[in-house]
């Protein structure tokens, strides 16, 4: 009971034990009068005596808790987690915490935020990780329950520190759509617009084509008419002449040294096959049975591809090909041709002659052979 309320109550114990008397003895107004100013004269005095009581003595209050109650840092109240480092099992700090409460408020922590990166952490960012497309299973040396440099960076991505905290609400449009409107958001989930999709109508008499065979050239649709029905395909062939493109490294080589040979070509016809040959820098190209294969492994070759060639002994021959000859291996300048062709892959002495047609032809950097 507070102090006012304990005065006012002896004052009414007081009064009541004041009146009841006076009632029962006043007979006449002078009598009644008196002892009116009497009554007044009794409760000034038992005021004064009221204000002269010592205050009451409230119940202490109970002692504070040996265990100060923990203020969460400016840091807790953003969304996003400062992370400056990778984190992974066995790790203290501010920055695990935070981890926490973003796993949290994600829906992904299940406890309560401690610090501490223990098996609980890392089950809750295998399960984020997973829900992100991060990474979808493993163990923590493949990065699976660890927040590494990519995950890090999905974190700060997902909570976009720039993100508006509310959204503005755009209304839906007052006019009618048969299949719904539907919202349409920004990269923070606010809904920006609406849309409606209907569903489009196609003729059931729309005429039906035949595939078409285009074995050297690509398909093309001609597109739809006006009622969604499809105009069929067209044949699109390549125009442009077969190519080889050739190149070669290093182009300083020693006795014993390799060169490697790629190469890639285009507008192939059926069946073509590579051969790569070797000649003097200043030497023409000859189209016709030659010995200047580079190697007996190198005359059907991939259309597109590479070769590694070690530089033979000095005096070595170069001989690809079951024939005659060939010609030695000297100090000076060379280069590689690629050649384009189809038909027969003798290019030897050949009995009889070969039907071969050679379609293109590639010259690769002249190198050095010391």
């Amino acid at each position: 009971m507070g102090t006012a309320t304990r005065r006012c109550f002896f004052l009414g114990i007081i009064v009541a034990f004041v009146i009841i008397p006076f009632l029962a003895r006043a007979q006449t107004t002078d009598s009644l009068e008196q002892e009116l100013n009497a009554l007044l004269a009794e409760i000034a005095a038992l005021q004064q005596q009221l204000i002269s009581l010592p205050p009451a003595t409230l119940p202490a209050a109970p002692a504070p808790s040996s265990t100060p109650v923990p203020t969460p840092p400016a840091w807790l109240i953003s969304k996003c987690p400062s992370l400056s480092r990778n984190l992974s099992r066995g790790m203290r700090g501010q920055d695990v915490f935070s981890l926490q409460v973003f796993l949290d408020q994600e829906g992904f922590f299940y406890g309560e935020p401690t610090g501490f990166f223990g098996p609980t952490t890392e089950a809750s960012v295998q399960e984020w990780q997973s829900a992100q497309g991060v990474i979808r299973s493993g163990t923590p040396e493949s990065g699976f329950g660890v927040v590494g440099p990519r995950t890090r960076a999905t974190i700060l991505d997902r909570c976009d520190p720039a993100a508006p905290t509310s959204c503005q609400v755009a209304p839906p449009p007052t006019t009618a759509c048969s299949t719904g409107w539907q919202a349409t958001t920004d990269k923070y989930g606010c809904t920006t617009s609406y849309k409606c999709t209907l569903p489009r109508t196609e003729s059931a008499s729309c005429p039906r084509y035949l595939p078409l065979s285009c074995p050297n050239g690509t398909l093309v649709s001609n597109g739809t008419d006006s009622n969604g029905c499809g105009l069929g395909f067209r044949c699109i062939t390549a125009t442009t002449q077969p190519s080889i493109s050739i190149s070669n490294t290093p182009l300083n080589l020693a006795r014993g040294q390799t060169l490697t040979v790629s190469w890639s070509s285009q507008n192939v016809p059926t069946g073509s096959k590579v051969r790569l040959e070797i000649y003097k820098s200043g030497d023409s190209i000859a189209q016709s049975n030659n010995d200047r294969g580079l190697t007996s492994a190198t005359s059907q070759l991939s259309v597109s591809g590479s070769y590694i060639w070690t530089i033979p002994s000095e005096g070595g021959a170069i001989l690809a090909d079951a024939g005659w000859g060939g010609y030695s291996l000297i100090s000076g300048q060379y280069k590689i041709i690629a050649k384009l062709y189809t038909g027969d892959t003798c290019w030897g002495y050949c009995y009889p002659a070969p039907t071969r047609t050679v379609h293109a032809t590639g010259e690769g950097t002249v190198f050095t052979v010391q």
